[in-house]
């Protein structure tokens, strides 16, 4: 593999105007870009030009695949300057679960890092959100607040168990949506303890 590595041939402009545009779609909306929306963007006359850079960005260790997913593509490697963040802990993509805290930090492309902080980071357990292609062992970025709008990805803590899920209110009652199609929602009167700790805005996929 490593063998296979070294012979690739540089990335053409075409291959990273590829790469930065998945990046800022990823950026802006939180899931990945289907090939349609690539070609499109990059005024490109058939999806197949799309499928070689994609395959080219992905012998190179840039992009990665989520199995059985139409929008596939995660970033593995993106090329904005880094900046650190504490890595608080974990955060359930399921059940919830206890908050585990640390003191670690993790480096993140600093693109992620958009309107007014603090930002931290958590590392995802379990595959509640697999649909928005939040997987476990995924890290995900978190921008400090304690309100959300309909929809919106929040980590909620209910009775000091932390859980990353899609935030709904409606008269008095809360319900925290998995994107998972085989798990069903939290539903909490809203004056359950239940409080928001912050707002989805990016992931990291981190290996090993």
């Amino acid at each position: 593999m490593v063998t296979s590595k070294r012979r690739l041939r540089p990335l053409n402009k075409y291959e990273k105007d590829v790469l930065a545009f998945v990046c800022s779609y990823q950026l802006r909306n939180g899931i990945s870009p289907s090939r349609t929306e690539i070609a499109t963007a990059l005024k490109l006359k058939t999806v197949m030009s799309v499928q070689r850079a994609i395959a080219m960005l992905r012998d190179h260790g840039k992009l990665e695949f989520v199995p059985n997913s139409k929008r596939s593509l995660v970033v593995t490697n993106d090329p904005s300057p880094m900046t650190e963040l504490p890595l608080l802990g974990s955060v359930a993509a399921g059940l919830p679960l206890e908050a585990v805290q640390s003191h670690d930090t993790i480096e993140v492309p600093r693109a992620m890092i958009r309107g007014q902080g603090p930002f931290f980071a958590l590392k995802v357990k379990g595959n509640s959100m697999i649909e928005d292609h939040i997987c476990d062992g995924d890290v995900v970025i978190i921008r400090k607040q304690e309100t959300a709008e309909q929809g919106q990805r929040v980590v909620a803590l209910l009775d000091n168990e932390a859980t990353l899920k899609k935030f709904y209110q409606n008269k008095g009652i809360i319900e925290l949506h998995p994107a998972n199609a085989t798990m069903k929602p939290i539903v909490v009167e809203a004056h359950h303890h239940v409080r928001i700790l912050g707002i989805y805005t990016g992931l990291i996929r981190v290996h090993g």
